[in-house]
């Protein structure tokens, strides 16, 4: 696939990560969301599934999901997950430079924007962003060129499908009664879902702030076993069956 097109981004993200506000690994994912967006409203459809597949092994799932709760609690995005919902959902990227039919640039405003369907925008006022030289070039090259990657997405949009997934994180006891399953397994397997569990919630608070539950069985299950291969600790037939079973329902 060939890529096209270019987004407009400010060298003062780099600030941010001096001072460690962001990571290297927030930059790059936000980088991504940025690169797949609508150039016309700054909307990313992605998931920490979707991008964690593109990554390197090392990284694993659960600091991508954390990545991308981090960056919602610092403002920079703002996600419109669906209960019961799996795959990509749309992620609002704040401060996304995009251009009117006027070619006028404009920033995204997310604390304003409730619907996607009327994104909000601030006037950009910036006297050194208004006289770069990307500004200078002829707007229907800056505003009527998608990537690749866009235009693969809007014909190939995919499908949605429900989760088993029926109750919050926040309001289990414990990752047991999260995943509805009987606790099994080593002392020391134990000791790793519990603390992959607790980690979750705090991942999870996004959850209250929103009103809108994004928790999933298997992305936790994921969690779970990521740090079992990472700790070398073994898990049980169980969780894999389940997990296995979760999947299978999603797909159908």
């Amino acid at each position: 696939m060939r890529y096209v097109g270019w987004y407009p981004r400010r060298r003062g993200i780099l600030e941010h990560l001096d001072r460690g506000t962001i990571s290297l690994l927030d930059l790059a994912v936000h980088d991504f969301l940025c690169l797949i967006a609508d150039h016309a409203t700054g909307i990313a459809y992605a998931s920490s599934e979707k991008i964690h597949a593109l990554c390197p092994v090392e990284i694993n799932a659960r600091a991508i999901r954390r990545s991308l709760a981090k960056m919602e609690r610092i403002r920079w995005i703002k996600r419109f997950c669906v209960r019961g919902r799996r795959g990509n959902y749309p992620i609002l990227i704040a401060r996304y430079f995009v251009r009117d039919a006027s070619g006028n640039w404009l920033s995204v405003n997310a604390d304003k924007t409730t619907d996607l369907g009327n994104i909000q925008f601030d006037a950009v006022h910036d006297a050194a962003f208004l006289t770069s030289r990307a500004d200078r070039e002829p707007v229907s090259e800056q505003v009527g060129e998608l990537s690749g990657i866009q235009e693969g997405r809007f014909e190939n949009s995919e499908p949605r499908v429900k989760t088993t997934q029926l109750t919050c994180s926040l309001r289990c006891a414990d990752g047991w009664q999260f995943i509805e399953m009987q606790k099994s397994g080593s002392a020391k397997f134990l000791a790793v879902f519990d603390e992959a569990f607790a980690d979750y919630k705090n991942e999870s608070d996004v959850c209250a702030e929103k009103h809108a539950c994004s928790c999933e069985q298997v992305a936790f299950l994921e969690t779970v076993m990521d740090a079992c291969k990472t700790q070398r600790v073994r898990y049980p037939p169980d969780l894999l069956a389940l997990k296995k079973r979760l999947d299978s329902r999603a797909s159908n």
